[in-house]
């Protein structure tokens, strides 16, 4: 029996009545949600502290996907805040790392600042439910500039078995900047994180927007004597495999039998009662008519019997859910790589479940040869390209590109085409001949791997002719950014290329001297800022200190990477070409920086245009150590965590020390512990932007401007 019910029964009639009331009450303050949760006598070790918490029975998914029910309570004593989570969870699933707890089953805190963003940090809790991993453990990323000493919290585990666990922990106030007291504001976020394999992960969230870099997107907790009532309710809103839109209402099960209405511009629209069943006690899915539906500006208020359930929520747009999933079915051809006299079939690679989803379908498609001229067959070895025109039965069109290859020869896809030969590492704990002795059929899996699998093996055979057919311009450059210029040219030679869209940030002053020029900027985000609203590139880096009101003596670009894309040198320069043109830029002091994809297109604009940058900072990115002349005599400061495991710091430190031996005029700052998230840091440095600023371009040479002759 989890702690939850056994705890509740002891409370009295009259807390049981509150109890019952499922709508959440708060306070509004710029439209957020306060919550209080109360002070309690006892400590975290003894569970009756849970008693009189605040409580919310139900999370709420972070998708259409349930996972495991859970449910939270808080509270707060003179040593901590206390929070408790009891969830339900068959199958027991925990990270080995500690900094990876959170690709198991574990409990994420967030805690912030109630005043300052981006002043948070987070931690990590499991319970310790494996035979390898049988004790709570916990993980801290902390996200502030100046932490204070870390104190341990307290963990308890109440209760853990193969259906779940109950875990309460103690977050000592010693690990605020400020320790809060009574009366005062912190901002709160807690996950329970259901993992049916190893990062394969469902959660149940408190608050409805999870966004770890944003602690707006969190309940503000004040510290109070009394709680605010139960949640008991949760409601959201999605579009389901026919393209309806439907509500979705989760509850407690003493919530059966409620009635649930909807609410618009006033009026109410009965949806029906919640009925027993579920992960969570009862709940109710009702599809909305069609009148509420087409309202995707509109908030809908739900309501259960009659009392408000906030927040209010957004209505789903079906044609973008259908054009979203669209994206996402992957066209592929039989054989990219080929060796005949036609072209090689091509269709979805689910195309039995894109007919099941969208009905009947069609594709046009259009094949290019390497010069970008438009065939009918492949009549020579080397790249082509196909352009694919999707039509569903709908009206949804949508154009995906598909990477060829001919072989000059005869091929077989399962023999060794690409040759691999593989040199184990000796964390393998293999003999050290083995590779010798018995790889050939490592190898083989390894070569059909790459013929087989998603990654179209035509890109790699495509840009490794390239490199073969002129080594000056294409040896070191990545075989993926090859390909990517290669259809940014067919792009160009067909009218259908658009340079990105970009935030241009001006400096104090720029409006007072109508002849003076200006350093230039550029900042590339990263792969997760990519789309259409460029209001993106502002999430992270530069564009959001901007944001934030960082004055710089310079202009600031940040330019949008559409979705799906990666940065292409040329139409970076085409951004380059055409602020020089709107705005008054010193072309001698161009700067480029970028942030992980932002990184790697960093180091390829630098390399294939070094006379248009004075000066180049690639956070968290990486290059070839090819590459390295190019760059002999280019000032590079480049910034990388030390246990990055997305973009790993021997993708920079090659290329580094390659430089090194060059006697480049090259920096490297590695911050120990730091994973991916190596910008934020780097970004709040006054020191980037005065050592940016000290260099400059003359006549295609490079200068260091003096400290007195800065502008």
């Amino acid at each position: 029996m989890k702690i939850f019910p056994v705890l509740r029964a002891l409370n009295s009639p009259a807390l049981l009545l509150i109890a019952l009331i499922f709508t959440l009450h708060f306070r509004a303050c710029a439209d957020e949600i306060t919550i209080d949760i109360p002070k309690v006598a006892a400590p975290v070790t003894d569970s009756a502290w849970v008693n009189g918490a605040y409580h919310a029975d139900v999370l709420k998914p972070s998708n259409d996907n349930d996972g495991a029910h859970a449910a939270l309570a808080l509270g707060w004593n003179e040593k901590g805040l206390l929070i408790h989570v009891d969830t339900d969870d068959s199958t027991p699933v925990e990270a080995g790392e500690e900094k990876a707890l959170w690709m198991g089953d574990s409990t994420e805190v967030y805690v912030g600042s109630a005043t300052t963003e981006g002043d948070y940090f987070q931690l990590v809790f499991s319970p310790g439910r494996m035979p390898a991993h049988d004790q709570p453990r916990f993980f801290m990323n902390d996200k502030r500039k100046k932490p204070p000493a870390f104190a341990k919290p307290e963990i308890q585990v109440v209760e853990k078995s193969t259906k779940g666990y109950a875990m309460s922990v103690l977050i000592p106030w010693s690990n605020f900047t400020t320790p809060p007291s009574a009366g005062d504001i912190i901002r709160l976020q807690v996950h329970a994180n259901d993992a049916v394999a190893v990062a394969h992960i469902f959660r149940r969230v408190w608050f409805p927007k999870p966004n770890y870099a944003n602690t707006t997107n969190t309940y503000r907790v004040r510290l109070a004597t009394t709680a605010s009532p139960a949640q008991k309710a949760v409601a959201l809103t999605s579009v389901d495999r026919h393209w309806n839109t439907q509500l979705r209402v989760l509850a407690t099960a003493d919530m059966a039998g409620k009635n649930v209405e909807i609410g618009m511009d006033g009026n109410r629209t009965n949806a029906g009662t919640l009925v027993a069943g579920g992960p969570d006690g009862s709940e109710l899915t009702f599809t909305l008519p069609a009148e509420i539906a087409a309202k995707k500006s509109a908030k809908l208020q739900v309501l259960v019997a009659g009392e408000i359930l906030p927040p209010e929520l957004g209505i789903p747009d079906p044609v973008e859910k259908r054009k979203n999933l669209l994206s996402k079915c992957f066209v592929k051809a039989q054989h990219p790589v080929f060796d005949g006299e036609v072209f090689p079939s091509i269709d979805f690679a689910n195309n039995d479940t894109v007919d099941i989803v969208f009905g009947p379908y069609k594709l046009d498609i259009r094949y290019f040869d390497a010069g970008w001229n438009e065939v009918a067959f492949p009549s020579k070895p080397g790249r082509y390209g196909a352009l694919v025109t999707i039509h569903t039965s709908d009206g949804l069109t949508d154009t995906r590109r598909v990477t060829l290859f001919k072989t000059p020869k005869k091929y077989f896809e399962r023999s060794n085409p690409y040759g691999v030969r593989l040199d184990f590492p000796g964390s393998f704990g293999l003999p050290a001949d083995i590779a010798k002795r018995d790889a050939t059929p490592i190898e083989d899996i390894a070569n059909r791997q790459i013929a087989d699998s998603d990654t179209n093996p035509a890109v790699v055979a495509a840009g490794l002719n390239d490199v073969a057919a002129n080594p000056a311009q294409n040896l070191g450059f990545d075989l993926w950014t090859l390909d990517n210029e290669w259809w940014t040219g067919l792009d160009r030679k067909l009218g259908q290329h658009s340079i990105y869209k970009y935030q241009v940030y001006l400096p104090e002053g720029y409006e007072k001297d109508a002849n003076k020029p200006w350093p230039l900027i550029i900042c590339l985000h990263g792969s997760g800022e990519r789309g259409s609203d460029l209001k993106a590139v502002t999430k992270n880096g530069l564009p959001k200190k901007m944001e934030a009101g960082m004055k710089l003596p310079c202009i600031v670009v940040a330019p949008l990477c559409p979705e799906g894309g990666w940065w292409c040198p040329s139409t970076l320069i085409e951004v380059l070409d055409e602020v020089e043109s709107k705005y008054r830029v010193d072309a001698k002091r161009v700067y480029l920086t970028g942030l992980s994809m932002g990184g790697y297109g960093t180091w390829d604009a630098a390399v294939r245009y070094p006379e248009r940058f004075a000066a180049i900072a690639p956070i968290c990115g990486g290059a070839a150590p090819e590459l390295a002349p190019r760059l002999a005599k280019m000032p590079v400061w480049a910034f990388h965590g030390s246990d990055d495991s997305a973009v790993p710091i021997w993708k920079d430190q090659r290329i580094i020390d390659a430089l090194k031996k060059l006697k480049a005029p090259v920096k490297f700052t590695v911050y120990p512990g730091v994973e991916h998230d190596s910008w934020t840091q780097t970004y709040d440095n006054p020191a980037l932007y005065e050592w940016l600023l000290q260099h400059s371009l003359l006549n295609n040479g490079r200068l260091s401007i003096e400290p007195q002759a800065r502008r």
